[in-house]
């Protein structure tokens, strides 16, 4: 099975472990383009994974082009199989520890605004300053795309940011592209994995990826 998705990275994932999930003792074959919705490969990040193969470029006689998952697995954990590669690992581990104690905070800023005002699931910077505030204990991780975003959250909470990649400040401001590399936004992903608590985006697949993930560890761990 030859699989495309031209999406960024979430929906990627949703699309690769999706129909991996339902068909894992056959061989598949995804493409993953570098382009501005994904800059970077897979499997500079992660580890592969088994019975998968990527290409780096279209070919003919795709057999799924798709950017959603698919509608059969909306019920089951897919990404048992996502494991980081052990650099990228370590660099969230150290931050987490330099942290300790933490909320997370994934604020999408800088592409598809339109649609959480539409589906009324937007959340404002004021629900995100009172989520924090309600966790006066807590440090503060800030997942954004977004310098502006970034910087005002940081001057607001700096004291509680001890950990913060800065964004550069854009020359010039270009609607619906992302400030942020793809390892940043990684990274930001499973920091919001890793936080005591957390407040995500509306209609995000990010947000939705990483509530997955958090669910799923949680209730692993309940199982224990």
């Amino acid at each position: 099975m030859i699989v495309y998705s031209w999406a960024g990275l979430c929906n990627r994932l949703r699309v690769l472990f999706s129909y991996h999930f339902l068909n894992k003792n056959e061989k598949m074959v995804i493409i993953w383009e570098n382009n501005r919705a994904c800059p970077g490969l897979f499997l500079d990040y992660f580890e592969p994974i088994k019975n998968v193969d990527f290409l780096n470029e279209p070919v003919e006689n795709i057999d799924v082009k798709a950017n959603g998952q698919h509608k059969k697995t909306r019920k089951d954990f897919i990404y048992e199989e996502l494991k980081l590669k052990n650099y990228l690992k370590e660099k969230i581990n150290q931050k987490i520890e330099e942290l300790g104690n933490y909320v997370a905070v994934h604020i999408r800023r800088t592409d598809t605004i339109s649609t959480p005002w539409k589906k009324e699931s937007y959340v404002s910077d004021e629900d995100y300053i009172k989520f924090i505030n309600d966790h006066p204990d807590h440090n503060v991780y800030i997942a954004t795309d977004n310098y502006e975003t970034q910087k005002k959250f940081y001057d607001l909470f700096k004291d509680k940011v001890k950990v913060i990649n800065f964004i550069e400040k854009p020359k010039k401001y270009i609607p619906a592209v992302r400030q942020t590399s793809l390892e940043d936004t990684i990274i930001d992903i499973y920091m919001c994995i890793g936080a005591d608590h957390f407040m995500g985006s509306g209609y995000s697949s990010m947000t939705t990826l990483i509530e997955q993930i958090r669910d799923h560890n949680q209730k692993t761990q309940n199982l224990c």
